[in-house]
């Protein structure tokens, strides 16, 4: 038996993210990764139960989110109630978050969305290296919504304003036409539409796990340009790599640009091979609800 479980499964967790969802319409990464499960799960006919906790013992638990889901679930497992206990990956940022949490031998496999994410936490808690695996979320199929004759969307989720503002500026003084959305502030049906009505998409993060709203703009076809600052910080402690913004993207879905000085020669050289790019195509082949779902499974069953 196959036990899915949130930060939503307790009572106090359930209501502190209902009242998030007052005030950011999009809740981002987590979600995401909830509703691509549970969709490809379904479509392999896959048996499962979300949030229930069992009735009997055996099988397997995954608790995808929630540092105190996770403790219960840590419990449940030392007491004989699951086989198997399997978590990440909206869990913790660092493995010496909550107490070393995830550090805990109850636990046989933890979730990380990308490679950069394994080789970090390995420096950091070596012990680790038995327990990562790699899992990417999926995303729906919306169909094909790229506008080879439409806008440019600029994607800002944390840039520093300098970057902004040195993107709006070339992208004025060539007299293209752009439309700014910012993470946070939206609604999906929203980000799909403006999806339709562009030709391609520039993204502003510091860094992604995975970066979720990328994948969705290649599964409608809208190739990206991403700012890639090579490195992320986080309670003093930095991690360089050289795909931190965007692990995924290659040739086929579009380029990086470092910073305010390459962004122009970055931006000819992509809308020179605007035609060139098939990130659709890419995304149909690994990153489907389906596909995610399969790899899932995979690293679920032997273990």
């Amino acid at each position: 038996m196959l036990y899915i479980y949130t930060e939503t499964f307790l009572p106090w967790p359930r209501l502190k993210r209902m009242a998030k969802r007052l005030f950011r319409p999009h809740l981002g990464g987590p979600k995401g990764v909830e509703q691509s499960l549970t969709r490809g799960l379904t479509e392999l006919g896959q048996e499962f139960f979300w949030n229930r906790a069992p009735r009997t013992a055996g099988g397997v638990a995954c608790v995808l989110s929630g540092t105190q889901t996770l403790a219960w679930a840590i419990k449940q497992k030392r007491a004989g109630v699951f086989d198997r206990l399997v978590a990440g990956p909206n869990i913790v940022v660092v493995p010496q978050d909550y107490g070393e949490l995830i550090l805990d031998p109850a636990i046989d496999a933890y979730l990380v969305p990308a490679q950069w994410s394994v080789d970090w936490w390995v420096s950091l808690a070596p012990q680790m290296r038995r327990t990562l695996r790699v899992w990417p979320a999926g995303v729906p199929d919306r169909g094909r919504l790229m506008n080879s004759a439409g806008q440019i969307l600029v994607f800002q989720k944390n840039a520093y304003p300098d970057i902004l503002r040195a993107v709006l500026s070339e992208l004025s003084a060539r007299s293209l036409a752009y439309r700014v959305i910012e993470y946070g502030k939206y609604h999906q049906a929203e980000y799909q539409s403006l999806l339709s009505r562009s030709k391609m998409l520039i993204y502003l993060s510091q860094s992604e796990s995975q970066g979720l709203a990328l994948h969705e703009a290649w599964m409608a076809g809208v190739p990206t340009l991403v700012w890639n600052r090579g490195f992320m910080d986080y309670r003093g402690q930095r991690w360089t790599d050289g795909k931190i913004s965007a692990p995924y993207l290659n040739e086929r879905c579009g380029m990086f640009f470092s910073g305010e000085e390459d962004f122009p020669s970055g931006l000819s050289s992509f809308l020179g091979n605007l035609s060139k790019y098939d990130p659709r195509e890419y995304s149909l082949q690994n990153f489907t609800d389906r596909a995610s779902a399969q790899k899932f499974l995979n690293i679920v069953n032997p273990l």
